[in-house]
């Protein structure tokens, strides 16, 4: 189903101001809980706007590592460790490096207040001609939208990443 609920004065999620409210959509017995922010994300020229305000993103790329334990974040505690260590740094952008990470790290951007760039692992020399390749692909960042649609810290999609130019490829990237 599609609707609109108009919502007039809403307070913006913004890294400032991460302010998140609680939605909850419910029909007879079925009901869905979240916590989102709203926000607009759009360009100008090379700059991004953040609800029609320039930022200037200062950040780090983030793989999905725990340095202290030599494992991977799996934990909700593990992403406030990582998320931190990046506002401490005063980074108020993280790129989370070469693949979706859990799902901890984005609702804990939008709750700290850290715009995130997600990316799928479509990277180097893959088989840019390959359509199974492709589908994969497809998936994998159509999964990751569906995922992450409605957390307000996510402000870039990529498609791909360390990729060298060559025709193939830029045909594979616009697909």
């Amino acid at each position: 189903a599609q609707f609109e609920i108009p919502a007039a004065n809403l307070p913006l999620w913004s890294p400032e101001t991460p302010v998140l409210n609680d939605v909850v959509i419910a029909s007879g017995d079925d009901e869905l809980k979240d916590r989102v922010g709203f926000r607009t994300v759009s360009t100008s020229g090379r700059d991004i706007l953040v609800n029609g305000k320039k930022v200037f993103l200062r950040g780090v790329s983030l793989h999905e590592e725990n340095p202290l334990y030599g494992s991977r974040v799996w934990s909700e505690d593990d992403a406030k460790m990582l998320l931190g260590w990046a506002k401490e740094l005063n980074c108020n952008f993280v790129r989370l490096a070469h693949y979706p990470h859990n799902e901890h790290m984005a609702r804990l951007a939008d709750e700290m207040g850290i715009m995130v760039w997600e990316e799928t692992p479509v990277y180097w020399t893959i088989d840019w001609t390959n359509a199974g390749t492709l589908a994969n692909a497809q998936k994998q960042l159509a999964d990751l939208i569906s995922r992450d649609q409605n957390r307000a810290s996510v402000i870039v999609w990529s498609v791909a990443n360390e990729t060298p130019i060559s025709e193939a490829r830029t045909k594979f990237l616009k697909s």
